[in-house]
């Protein structure tokens, strides 16, 4: 919608060249193009996929978010459009609809087990998604939406090949085998780490008796 408007042009012919008319629409000009762009904040503030700044600021406050200081105006649009997608009473279905809104169709799987009162919950984590704080997303629903008698594991998969991880501290790294009976005889394990600082290997074995 944005556009610049020239008053000058709204001039009949015969005055469009009179000189005063001139000066008074180049003044009126700037105001007019003012408050049109005020017009423009107000029409996108009436649809979430629209929202500016002002509008995200406002619907926060009114459903008692907060927004990290690095989220985008398109993350912030998204936590607002699923708080305000959450209708009582909450029912699978409903939470279904959430977890697509938020990891996507295919970002997670999903299982309820209705006799022994467990949500078995396993999310696909991707660059883009830890971008948006799904993670966070999805603890802050469960808490809300979660019947209490529901007890719920979480899991978090991410794919990290072809990926680099820097990590910085004190690394451990510990291997345990336990020897039990009908253990197969040869056992393998390579891996390769490449890592800078202080590093740790420790090795255990334990013996039991079967």
């Amino acid at each position: 919608m944005t556009r610049e408007i020239e008053l000058c042009s709204y001039l009949p012919e015969v005055i469009r060249n009179v000189r005063e008319y001139q000066v008074l629409c180049n003044v009126q000009t700037p105001q007019v193009n003012a408050m049109w762009k005020a017009l423009e904040v107000v029409f996108d503030n009436g649809f979430l996929e629209s929202l500016t700044e002002y509008g995200c600021s406002r619907w926060e406050n009114i459903l008692d978010l907060t927004a990290d200081k690095n989220d985008s105006l398109e993350i912030r649009r998204k936590n607002i459009w699923i708080r305000l997608n959450e209708n009582l009473p909450y029912t699978f279905r409903r939470l279904v609809m959430l977890m697509d809104s938020i990891c996507g169709k295919n970002g997670y799987t999903m299982t309820l087990y209705h006799n022994d009162y467990f949500l078995d919950v396993s999310i696909q984590l991707t660059e883009q998604n830890l971008e948006s704080h799904i993670v966070k997303q999805v603890m802050e629903l469960f808490e809300r939406v979660l019947p209490a008698n529901i007890e719920y594991i979480k899991k978090f998969r991410y794919d990290a090949e072809h990926t680099s991880v820097k990590v910085g501290g004190t690394t451990v790294i510990a291997q345990v085998v336990d020897v039990l009976p009908l253990m197969p005889s040869n056992y393998q394990n390579e891996a390769e780490l490449y890592t800078d600082g202080v590093l740790c290997v420790g090795l255990s074995a334990e013996i039991k008796e079967g």
